[in-house]
């Protein structure tokens, strides 16, 4: 299992909380487990980018070949519909990244999030996945 720590308040947003949470869930018991960002984080350049020239992901996914995502649909705010696509470019984001494409490249203060384009969030969930996964 690999994720990111989130990048709203709550028993994931730190390292040491997302730990501990994979721990009261069980996850460790029968999984390896890994939080890409736990070390810090990576820029990848995306190439021809319309919103985004770059983007953060955990500095751990260097360290994997490939990935295989299982993905569950569920309710998102922003994106409408949560599942694969939403889950390559937003999973796999640092938590510093998941607040760059939630606000389009236009900064990193969670609460700007909810008044950012969101169109332009949409067209970054599927560019960041067909130009880099």
């Amino acid at each position: 299992m690999v994720e990111c720590n989130t990048a709203y308040p709550g028993k994931r947003n730190t390292t040491e909380a997302h730990w501990q949470t994979i721990k009261n869930h069980g996850f460790a018991d029968i999984a390896p487990c890994d939080i890409l960002d736990e070390e810090g984080e990576t820029a990848l350049k995306v190439n021809c980018g319309k919103h985004l020239k770059e983007n953060y992901v955990g500095s751990h996914i260097k360290n994997y070949d490939s990935i295989l995502m299982l993905s569950h649909f569920k309710g998102h705010a922003m994106g409408g519909l949560g599942g694969a696509l939403k889950n390559m470019s937003i999973g796999l984001a640092s938590s510093r990244g998941k607040l760059w494409i939630h606000n389009s490249g236009q900064g990193e203060d969670f609460d700007s999030i909810f008044t950012s384009d969101h169109n332009s969030f949409l067209e970054l969930i599927h560019l960041i996945k067909e130009k880099h996964l």
